[in-house]
């Protein structure tokens, strides 16, 4: 899927680096995810489990600040 490629790539370049520990090893749980359900989670289609809310918002607040 090019649109959560694009995201994640965008995420990694410039909001990684800033992540701590939690948010890291959150991010690798998010990469083990349905590719499905992720975009899902990114897009609002689906509820956003507790674990990953706080990084799936600097996840799209990076993109809205671009």
């Amino acid at each position: 899927m090019l649109e959560l490629d694009a995201w994640l790539l965008a995420f990694l370049d410039d909001g990684y680096s800033s992540l701590g520990s939690a948010d890291r090893l959150a991010f690798s749980r998010l990469l083990e995810q349905d590719d499905g359900m992720l975009f899902a989670w990114l897009t609002g289609r689906a509820d956003v489990p507790e674990w990953a809310r706080g990084l799936l918002d600097k996840i799209l607040n990076l993109k809205a600040d671009a």
